[in-house]
């Protein structure tokens, strides 16, 4: 249940971060096309608040719940996301 909220709440904050993303260019996109210097300054100041409040609180979200949801494995790429390694040394060796 709980990897299960955690993989939800990761996939939330990548829409969350895409949302504001895409937020932020526009308002860059627009920025570019701005005739005087109001209108450039309002909307770069839009995109300063997409950046602020989307952008970097998703982007800590997305890297802490998918470091959360690796987990063990960050060390050991072979081992699948909520196994264990294991330590010392198989029957095998």
């Amino acid at each position: 249940m709980l990897t299960t909220l955690l993989v939800v709440v990761h996939v939330w904050a990548v829409l969350w971060l895409v949302a504001g993303i895409v937020g932020r260019d526009v308002c860059y996109w627009q920025a570019g096309r701005a005739n005087d210097l109001a209108a450039l300054r309002t909307v770069a100041q839009l995109a300063g608040t997409f950046e602020r409040a989307m952008v970097r609180p998703a982007t800590f979200v997305v890297l802490i719940t998918g470091l959360i949801r690796v987990g063990p494995g960050l060390a050991d790429p072979r081992v699948p996301p909520g196994e264990a390694p294991r330590t010392g040394c198989s029957p095998h060796c």
